[in-house]
């Protein structure tokens, strides 16, 4: 399960912020069974539409999830990093 909103703010940005459901489990037919494993991402992306830049992104991996990727540092960089390229892929399909 996903949901999205966008909120625009003060000063021309806005916000957008999204939270999925994830499980992720082992395929039968892998080496290793495992017990599967569920949580919650959300990510807040913040941005200037009439630069089409990414100002702010935070992403937060609860611990259900985030117990599976202790060496992920720098969550936020990622985040930003992510949104910039999609907000740029999408402005292109205009």
């Amino acid at each position: 399960m996903a949901y999205a909103e966008v909120c625009p703010q003060a000063g021309g940005l806005t916000t957008v912020r999204a939270q999925a459901y994830l499980t992720c489990e082992a395929d039968v037919s892998s080496l290793f069974q495992v017990d599967a494993v569920e949580g919650r991402v959300n990510v807040d992306v913040t941005l200037e539409p009439s630069t089409r830049r990414v100002t702010d992104a935070h992403l937060n991996i609860d611990d259900g999830l985030g117990g599976l990727l202790p060496g992920l540092t720098d969550t936020d960089d990622l985040a930003r990093s992510w949104a910039q390229s999609q907000a740029t892929r999408l402005c292109r399909l205009q």
